[in-house]
């Protein structure tokens, strides 16, 4: 028999008929506030569980199954969620970890389709090709994060601090991340694993000092984004409107403009940037 104590009172919230909880079947469990820092969760079945505010760090959920549980506010810190479930096609299915702390936490492979991480902190968390479509991630603290061959198609990022993460490989196509800080962030490396960001919403987006040499980023919303010393040498973009952009010190070596909104963005200040001839209001 296993005791779950809440972390603050040692009130038990539960008791579980098993000699470990890896691979239990702990669904629909009122587990609000639990102790369960270094558990091994693995393979464990937490379906519609309430685990708000649950201490969760350096715990073990490789494999859990997590849709529709409700970890809002919990502290995830450094936990192991490699493959683990916690999306679903269904947003009303999919796990909520809204202000939750996931920093340090590695998410290889999970399935986060569709979940609620509003204002979620994943600072140097490890989202190596995780599946986050349509996720809702406005707000979320994402610096240095791992995000190599992730799937973020659809997700809604607005907002959130990416700076310095590694975009490698990321399926961004359709994401909103207009007003995202994106400083410093790596999006293609060795001349190959280029990010793609076709149709991607980056307005008013801060990406001064990103790797973006060779990106897709085809029919994308740039306006009035921060392009300072960002490297764009060989990206495609094809229909992207680039009005207002600050593209001060850009290096557009080798970019095709024809199709460019250019109108009030300063490409007299960039770098190796060809501008067609016939383009009006360019500065």
């Amino acid at each position: 028999m296993i005791e779950i104590r809440h972390k603050k009172t040692g009130a038990i919230l539960a008791r579980v008929d098993a000699e470990r909880l890896a691979g239990a079947d702990l669904r629909d469990m009122n587990l609000e506030g639990a102790d369960l820092e270094r558990a091994d969760l693995s393979g464990a079945v937490l379906t519609e569980s309430d685990l708000k505010g649950a201490d969760l760090s350096d715990a073990c959920l490789d494999r859990a199954v997590l849709m529709g549980c409700n970890l809002s506010h919990a502290n995830l810190q450094r936990a192991s969620l490699i493959g683990a479930r916690l999306g679903h096609a269904n947003c009303s299915q999919a796990a909520t970890l809204e202000d939750s702390d996931l920093t340090g936490a590695n998410l290889q492979r999970a399935d986060l389709r569709r979940v609620n991480m509003h204002g979620a902190r994943l600072a140097g968390s490890d989202l190596r090709q995780a599946d986050a479509s349509d996720a809702l991630m406005p707000g979320a603290s994402m610096a240095r994060t791992d995000m190599r061959g992730a799937r973020f198609m659809g997700a809604c990022l607005k907002g959130a601090d990416l700076k310095e993460a590694d975009l490698c490989d990321c399926h961004l196509n359709s994401a909103n991340l207009s007003e995202a800080d994106l400083t410093g962030a790596v999006m293609s490396r060795d001349g190959a694993h280029f990010a793609n960001l076709d149709l991607v919403n980056l307005r008013k987006a801060r990406l001064d000092g990103a790797l973006m040499t060779g990106v897709y980023m085809m029919e994308a919303n740039l306006r009035e984004a921060s392009l300072r010393d960002a490297d764009l040498s060989g990206a495609i973009l094809a229909g992207t409107n680039l009005r207002g952009a600050n593209v001060a010190n850009a290096n557009f070596s080798g970019v095709e403009l024809v199709e460019v909104g250019m109108e009030f963005a300063n490409f007299s200040q960039a770098k190796n940037a060809n501008v067609p001839a016939g383009k009006r209001d360019v500065r």
